[in-house]
């Protein structure tokens, strides 16, 4: 077995995962990043965080 990592922009992520989900050879790990266990109200003060950062 071989492992690949793919980096996906935010805003087709979920399409993507839907996507890689559905194909039944594909094993997805467990997402371990901090991104990952934060709330949708955290995850969105993050967002903006990271985008006050990126235009500076």
């Amino acid at each position: 077995m071989r492992q690949i990592t793919i980096q996906v922009s935010d805003q087709q992520y979920e399409f993507f995962m839907q996507l890689v989900r559905n194909l039944k050879f594909v094993k997805v790990k467990q997402e371990t990043t901090l991104e990952a266990q934060l709330t949708p109200s955290q995850k969105k003060t993050w967002k903006n965080i990271k985008q006050g950062f990126e235009t500076c």
